[in-house]
């Protein structure tokens, strides 16, 4: 399942199988970052606190080791 996403100025990112499984787990890479939607939306989010960063990563930390534990 490969799709591939135009970008402003003609680039092209492929979005392949493993970057959909990583999406679907919340997760990013950079071929899903540079597709237009999410360029878009990380340009209109405010900037985070330093206690709001830490509890985001800290999120995604324990999602991760969840996904771990569970393979």
């Amino acid at each position: 399942m490969q799709d591939a996403r135009r970008l402003g100025g003609g680039a092209k990112t492929e979005i392949n199988l493993l970057d959909h499984q990583i999406s679907m787990a919340s997760g990013s890479t950079m071929a899903l970052e540079t597709t237009r939607p999410r360029l878009r939306k990380s340009k209109t989010l405010t900037e985070m606190s330093v206690s709001e960063m830490k509890a985001e990563r800290m999120q995604q930390h324990c999602h991760l080791d969840r996904i771990k534990s569970a393979a």
